[in-house]
Protein backbone atom coordinates (compact mmCIF):
# COMPACT_ATOMS: atom_id res chain seq x y z
CA UNK A 1 0.00 0.00 0.00
CA UNK A 2 1.27 3.46 -0.87
CA UNK A 3 1.04 6.39 1.53
CA UNK A 4 2.47 9.90 1.30
CA UNK A 5 2.62 12.37 4.18
CA UNK A 6 4.40 15.32 5.73
CA UNK A 7 5.43 15.69 9.36
CA UNK A 8 3.90 18.82 10.89
CA UNK A 9 6.58 21.51 10.41
CA UNK A 10 6.69 22.63 14.05
CA UNK A 11 7.75 19.13 15.17
CA UNK A 12 11.39 18.08 15.20
CA UNK A 13 10.47 14.61 13.85
CA UNK A 14 7.89 11.83 14.01
CA UNK A 15 9.02 8.40 15.17
CA UNK A 16 7.03 5.20 14.97
CA UNK A 17 7.69 1.46 14.76
CA UNK A 18 8.72 1.88 11.12
CA UNK A 19 11.29 4.64 11.42
CA UNK A 20 11.91 8.30 12.10
CA UNK A 21 10.57 10.91 9.72
CA UNK A 22 11.72 14.53 9.50
CA UNK A 23 9.60 17.60 8.74
CA UNK A 24 10.00 19.58 5.50
CA UNK A 25 10.25 16.35 3.48
CA UNK A 26 7.43 14.66 1.55
CA UNK A 27 7.57 11.03 2.67
CA UNK A 28 6.29 8.37 0.28
CA UNK A 29 6.26 4.90 1.78
CA UNK A 30 5.17 1.36 1.07
CA UNK A 31 3.20 0.48 4.18
CA UNK A 32 1.75 -2.67 5.66
CA UNK A 33 -1.53 -2.55 7.60
CA UNK A 34 0.15 -1.81 10.94
CA UNK A 35 2.12 1.09 9.46
CA UNK A 36 -0.99 2.52 7.77
CA UNK A 37 -2.80 2.37 11.13
CA UNK A 38 0.09 4.21 12.83
CA UNK A 39 0.12 6.86 10.10
CA UNK A 40 -3.63 7.39 10.43
CA UNK A 41 -3.37 7.57 14.21
CA UNK A 42 -0.62 10.22 13.96
CA UNK A 43 -2.67 12.07 11.34
CA UNK A 44 -5.72 11.94 13.61
CA UNK A 45 -3.61 13.29 16.49
CA UNK A 46 -2.25 16.09 14.30
CA UNK A 47 1.40 15.02 13.99
CA UNK A 48 1.13 14.29 10.25
CA UNK A 49 -0.41 16.50 7.58
CA UNK A 50 -1.23 16.25 3.88
CA UNK A 51 -1.66 12.48 4.14
CA UNK A 52 -2.60 10.72 0.90
CA UNK A 53 -3.51 7.03 0.68
CA UNK A 54 -3.92 4.69 -2.27
CA UNK A 55 -7.28 2.86 -2.36
CA UNK A 56 -6.16 -0.14 -0.27
CA UNK A 57 -4.46 2.02 2.35
CA UNK A 58 -7.50 4.31 2.54
CA UNK A 59 -9.66 1.33 3.57
CA UNK A 60 -7.19 0.32 6.30
CA UNK A 61 -6.88 3.92 7.51
CA UNK A 62 -10.66 4.28 7.69
CA UNK A 63 -10.86 1.25 9.99
CA UNK A 64 -7.84 2.25 12.11
CA UNK A 65 -9.54 4.92 14.24
CA UNK A 66 -12.54 4.04 16.34
CA UNK A 67 -15.08 6.57 17.54
CA UNK A 68 -15.11 7.85 21.12
CA UNK A 69 -18.44 6.08 21.53
CA UNK A 70 -16.93 2.75 20.45
CA UNK A 71 -13.93 3.28 22.75
CA UNK A 72 -16.21 4.01 25.69
CA UNK A 73 -18.20 0.82 25.00
CA UNK A 74 -14.99 -1.24 24.90
CA UNK A 75 -13.73 0.35 28.13
CA UNK A 76 -16.98 -0.41 29.96
CA UNK A 77 -16.97 -4.00 28.69
CA UNK A 78 -13.33 -4.49 29.74
CA UNK A 79 -14.00 -3.06 33.18
CA UNK A 80 -17.02 -5.31 33.60
CA UNK A 81 -15.21 -8.51 32.57
CA UNK A 82 -11.99 -7.67 34.46
CA UNK A 83 -9.60 -7.49 31.50
CA UNK A 84 -9.03 -3.75 31.99
CA UNK A 85 -7.77 -4.35 35.55
CA UNK A 86 -5.67 -7.33 34.47
CA UNK A 87 -4.02 -5.21 31.77
CA UNK A 88 -3.22 -2.44 34.24
CA UNK A 89 -1.77 -4.95 36.70
CA UNK A 90 0.40 -6.52 33.99
CA UNK A 91 1.65 -3.08 32.91
CA UNK A 92 2.44 -2.18 36.52
CA UNK A 93 4.43 -5.40 36.94
CA UNK A 94 6.37 -4.67 33.75
CA UNK A 95 7.08 -1.12 34.94
CA UNK A 96 8.33 -2.34 38.33
CA UNK A 97 10.58 -4.92 36.66
CA UNK A 98 11.96 -2.33 34.23
CA UNK A 99 12.66 0.10 37.07
CA UNK A 100 14.41 -2.63 39.03
CA UNK A 101 16.61 -3.34 36.02
CA UNK A 102 17.19 0.36 35.34
CA UNK A 103 15.65 0.08 31.86
CA UNK A 104 12.61 2.29 32.14
CA UNK A 105 14.26 5.65 31.56
CA UNK A 106 11.80 7.11 34.03
CA UNK A 107 12.72 10.20 36.01
CA UNK A 108 11.88 9.66 39.64
CA UNK A 109 12.71 13.17 40.85
CA UNK A 110 15.01 14.06 43.69
CA UNK A 111 18.54 15.38 43.59
CA UNK A 112 21.06 14.38 40.99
Amino acid sequence: MKVAFNVRPDLSRWTCDHGTFEPFVRHEVDANEAFVAQIESAHNQGSLVDVEYDAAAKKVAKDAIESDEESAKKLIAAQQDGTWYEGNLMQHELNVAALAEGEAGVETGGEE
